[in-house]
């Protein structure tokens, strides 16, 4: 009697099919566990985020933060370091900068890069937005800014003169410390470039942007109920009682689009937002009463916003073309923060 000892090809390509079968069924569950648990990170992120804005309104007169020079163009700084003092120069009355500034996700920008600057030590960033938290010691690692799900992507504007280095890029700067700031090491950035740290976060108080705007100038902020006026490069909603339980910090839904300033025509966009490598269900979204709540855009309605409802009036920033993002703090992530406070049942129509 003949024993048989091993499979015939038959019974192999069944096994192979069942094991690809199973692994079908069970890869995905994998992912949606690990993006499970990347999203709950990112809410214990917005609520450290929200602890140290809580921390900072205490100590502050109950106004949140913006940037140093609130409301006004800060043009350089002295800084008292041990026996010295270092002079930090930022000119935000320049209008690429203070545009720059009032993007939702950065948290500290620069001037244009130079050999001197871009020493270990020398970096010389202003803090801006959540980088004020990091800056003063509200937020003890400057990681949390990082939401897990987009740690390590880069987002960069289309724009030449604009550089923007992303999330997960602290250990380019020098580490997880509030210095890193203002003292990081900036040797692997490019020469005469505009630098800036992005969190993964849109922060809804940054300095607000008005076209053409200068010190004093202010508008009427849309959907919110009563009236309320944000001040040019000043905070949106400047305290808490202001602010009352909207939404103050969410995940990014940063967009960039590049248009033509003779024109107004869109030359390119991203193709997404950013939330195409982060939940892509939806967003985290803190709101002022410290609760974290998660928006389900199932749509991507937000992530595949049409851009072209923006007013493209050209701003006084460039002959040729530039750079404008969904998540500047003026009239273009209004609608966007309206959406998560209507969630939320407030300033609803």
């Amino acid at each position: 009697m003949n024993r048989r000892l091993a499979f015939t090809l038959v019974e192999m390509l069944v096994v192979i099919g069942i094991l690809a079968m199973l692994m079908g069924m069970l890869v995905p569950s994998v992912i949606a566990a690990r993006e499970s648990a990347r999203r709950t990170q990112c809410r214990n992120n917005l609520a450290e985020i929200g602890k140290a804005l809580q921390m900072y309104l205490s100590a502050n007169g109950e106004y949140f933060p913006t940037y140093p020079g609130d409301g006004q163009l800060l043009a350089g700084i002295s800084e008292k370091i041990g026996a010295s003092t270092q002079s930090l120069q930022f000119d935000f009355s320049q209008p690429d900068m203070h545009q720059l500034a009032s993007r939702n996700t950065v948290v500290a920008c620069g001037t244009e890069t130079t050999a001197a600057n871009r020493t270990a030590g020398k970096l010389n960033f202003m803090e801006v937005g959540l980088g004020m938290l990091v800056w003063r010691e509200y937020l003890l690692d400057n990681r949390i800014l990082t939401c897990p799900s987009l740690a390590g992507h880069v987002d960069t504007t289309y724009d030449d003169t604009d550089y923007l280095y992303a999330s997960g890029a602290w250990e380019y700067l020098g580490g997880s410390g509030y210095d890193v700031i203002r003292h990081g090491n900036g040797t692997w950035l490019p020469d005469n470039q505009l630098p800036a740290i992005l969190s993964s976060y849109s922060y809804r108080n940054q300095p607000y942007w008005i076209d053409g705007g200068v010190p004093g100038d202010k508008e009427v902020l849309p959907y919110v109920k009563p009236e309320q006026k944000a001040h040019f490069m000043g905070a949106s909603f400047r305290t808490q009682r202001q602010l009352k339980n909207r939404a103050i910090v969410a995940d990014s839904f940063d967009r960039a689009v590049v248009f033509d300033t003779t024109d107004g025509s869109v030359i390119r966009e991203m193709e997404h937002g950013m939330a195409y490598n982060g939940h892509r269900a939806g967003y985290n979204v803190l709101y002022g009463d410290n609760r974290v709540s998660f928006y389900d855009d199932g749509n991507n309605d937000i992530m595949y916003w049409d851009v072209t409802w923006i007013d493209w009036e050209a701003p006084p920033i460039a002959n040729t073309s530039n750079s404008r993002n969904l998540t500047i703090s003026s009239d273009m992530s209004h609608q966007v923060w309206h959406i998560f406070d209507a969630h939320a049942g407030l300033d609803k129509d």
